[in-house]
């Protein structure tokens, strides 16, 4: 079984590094794979992504719910998708 975790995300996102670090932290026996669907977020964040190899998807359809939408379409190989926001943190 795959997960997918999908987070809509805008502007600066200051919080955006803390929620990636506890979706990092998870321990699970199923593979997963983080979808951060970008509606302009700025580079610092961009480089935090890149170095955790988490997925940045540039959001086709504008908004938090298109931005969902879209990272649902991509996740079609994953039999779970759950979404958590920019600025939330994940408990283990």
């Amino acid at each position: 079984m795959k997960v997918a975790v999908i987070i809509a995300a805008k502007g600066k996102c200051p919080d955006l590094d803390e929620c990636l670090l506890s979706l990092e932290k998870q321990e699970t026996n199923f593979p997963y794979r983080v979808l951060v669907v970008d509606d302009g977020i700025e580079s610092e964040t961009l480089r935090t992504l890149s170095a955790k190899n988490f997925e940045r998807i540039v959001n086709q359809k504008p908004g938090a719910a298109g931005a969902r939408n879209y990272g649902v379409s991509l996740a079609q190989d994953c039999e779970i998708v759950a979404f958590t926001d920019a600025d939330c943190i994940v408990n283990n």
